[in-house]
């Protein structure tokens, strides 16, 4: 919020009139917005649902001259790094505590590790 004197002060506002959050005169600090919350989370879900019916087609054309040239096993790594890297947005959605840090931080290491380990891997081949 920017102050009165054209700086950028940050600082607490007062609630604003008819707030359904507010308990007494202490500012809002965070209001959430459920809607765009929702849609962020359906548009993940979506995605998600798009790679995982990717790893079953490429799974069912196995014997694919394509996809066997191109390598099963590294597909499906791929697939699978990229479905971990989607999962933070789930995690995040929830209220914080010490065990969604913790996993917040591994699913981010490990898609990332495996995704672009599989690729380097693959271009090296």
């Amino acid at each position: 919020v920017a102050g009165t004197d054209g700086g950028s002060r940050l600082g607490c506002q007062p609630c604003r009139p008819g707030c359904a959050t507010c308990e007494d005169d202490t500012p809002c600090l965070i209001q959430e917005d459920q809607v765009l919350r929702a849609a962020v989370l359906s548009c993940q879900a979506c995605c998600m649902l798009a790679i995982f019916l990717s790893m079953l087609v490429s799974y069912h054309f196995r014997r694919s001259k394509r996809i066997r040239t191109s390598g099963i096993i590294l597909l499906e790594t791929i697939l699978f790094g990229s479905l971990l890297l989607y999962f933070p947005v789930f995690i995040m959605y929830f209220k914080p505590s010490i065990f969604r840090c913790i996993i917040l931080r591994w699913v981010r290491m490990l898609g990332f590790a495996i995704v672009y380990g599989t690729i380097t891997l693959k271009l090296y081949r």
